[in-house]
């Protein structure tokens, strides 16, 4: 639980998706909380992120090529759908990794997409024998500010051409209903839900809803942090039941994809997003995330495709 961490000065939180498989951290030295424009990143210290000692490419990503790792998503994807058929299951959030190789350095791919990804949480995480994590997430998980007030956002429903069909539009709902629910099971009240709208990204639109919350002083937002994640975005419906056919059912770790990372200044001032469209960076090698949310209504072909365009910006940036 975020309530039993020390936050005793600023710092930067790198969280995994699932705790009993990676370690949290909390991150305060050679830390840099940044707002740039694109013309000011090589005027930025690299010092504490590129010093740290790049791993060797793991033997667990060796046994399957990418052609057949897409062969075996689809597979997944089949399994869920049926799952979902026969109501053990309302919605899962099945990913897939591939593996590119990469010469380029990870301080030239966070600032490649820096600069063509102005709407994302770009980042560059670099921890010592994790290696260095780059990603850049549309998703906000939880704002929380001095006031009191806290922001948190649904984000489901993606689509190439910014036309939203039964299914994206189903995945959008039951992430807007997971929220509130939380929220009621806190006997919380006071917020406000926007319209859906779009947000463009890496060459696809998703749908956003965006929630500004009034938190009773008797609730710590670290709470509500824990109550949120993982979403039906990264995980899925029955939310315990999702993590299982997860764990039993991808053919790689999810480490620290779809987790959750970003700046804090106290344990109740920070902005975290979730850790999406990410890759880690092995020597000569970088393994890149992607996940589709599942319904009853979902097509494997379909699903590969979306995975393949939200892998194209981060393949992009290593070329």
């Amino acid at each position: 639980m975020l309530d039993t961490v020390e936050f005793s000065k600023p710092g930067f939180l790198f969280h995994p998706f699932d705790k009993e498989n990676a370690d949290l951290f909390l991150l305060s030295e050679n830390i840099g909380v940044l707002s740039f424009s694109s013309d000011e990143l090589e005027e930025l210290s690299t010092k504490g992120l590129t010093s740290v000692s790049i791993p060797d490419f793991p033997r667990q990503f060796n046994w399957m090529g990418n052609r057949d790792r897409e062969k075996a998503f689809m597979e997944l994807v089949s399994k869920a759908v049926r799952k979902i058929k026969n109501g053990d299951l309302e919605k899962v959030v099945a990913s897939r990794v591939e593996v590119e190789n990469s010469s380029k350095s990870p301080w030239d791919v966070f600032k490649t997409l820096s600069e063509r990804h102005p709407n994302a949480f770009i980042s560059f995480v670099s921890i010592e024998n994790l290696g260095q994590w780059i990603g850049a997430s549309p998703e906000l998980l939880c704002r929380s500010e001095k006031d009191g007030s806290v922001k948190t956002v649904a984000l489901a429903g993606t689509s190439r051409d910014g036309n939203f069909g039964k299914k994206e539009k189903q995945e959008q709902s039951l992430v807007g209903d997971y929220i509130e629910s939380r929220l009621a099971e806190l006997g919380i009240r006071d917020f406000q839900k926007g319209v859906d709208e779009k947000l463009d990204l890496g060459g696809m639109t998703h749908l956003q809803t965006k929630y500004q919350i009034t938190l009773p002083k008797h609730i710590d937002p670290g709470l509500l942090v824990e109550q949120l994640h993982p979403t039906p975005a990264v995980g899925g419906i029955p939310g315990e039941k999702s993590r299982e056919f997860i764990r039993e059912n991808e053919n790689h770790p999810r480490s620290y994809y779809s987790g959750f990372l970003g700046p804090y200044a106290s344990e109740k001032v920070f902005t975290f997003y979730v850790n999406l469209r990410c890759m880690q960076i092995f020597k000569d090698k970088a393994v890149l995330y992607a996940g589709a949310g599942i319904t009853a209504d979902s097509d494997p072909e379909r699903e590969l495709e979306e995975t393949r365009l939200k892998l194209k910006s981060l393949k992009d940036a290593l070329e």
